[in-house]
């Protein structure tokens, strides 16, 4: 029976099944976990003992499992390939390989014209050059240059050519 000043209906449960101050809606608790869960940790870290190759050897269970998962991914199992990338990636056991330097600013020498610098780049790398790389960078230069090229080079009287 509801008094009439109390409406009952959705979000306004009636005041006898309501929770009581300094009950608990939950007397029992939450359940506890069973023995295996408990142990787990426990389970995991126990040395295993196993033979690798024709010697006896105690390992962990943990990379007992990378190590077969690491066998059946060089005999070609995807699915072992794909697990064991992701693990290498997310713990970070290899290092990422750093990009390749794309930007930035190369001082090519005022001694030698601008596309004999290039050349050099091209086959060597960023500055600084030793003589022999730049022996070879202003042989494949000259053998590419134009006749105009070849005045331009007269005027500007490069040291390195």
């Amino acid at each position: 029976m509801t008094t009439p000043d109390y409406p009952v209906g959705y979000g306004r449960p009636p005041a006898h099944t309501r929770f009581k101050k300094g009950v608990s809606g939950n007397p029992k608790g939450r359940p506890r976990k069973d023995a295996a869960e408990q142990n787990a940790a426990g389970i995991l870290s126990d040395p295993i003992s196993v033979r690798i190759g024709d010697r006896p050897a105690s390992l962990q269970p943990l990379e007992i499992a990378i190590r077969k998962m690491l066998k059946d991914a060089l005999q070609g199992n995807q699915r072992s390939l794909m697990q064991l990338g992701r693990l290498v990636h997310k713990h970070q056991l290899v290092p990422a390989p750093k990009p390749p330097v794309t930007s930035g600013v190369i001082v090519i020498p005022k001694t030698m014209p601008m596309q004999m610098g290039l050349a050099a780049l091209a086959l060597f790398g960023p500055p600084p050059w030793n003589a022999g790389q730049i022996a070879r960078a202003r042989a494949q230069y000259l053998a590419r240059r134009s006749a105009e090229q070849k005045a331009v080079d007269e005027l500007m009287e490069y040291a390195d050519l």
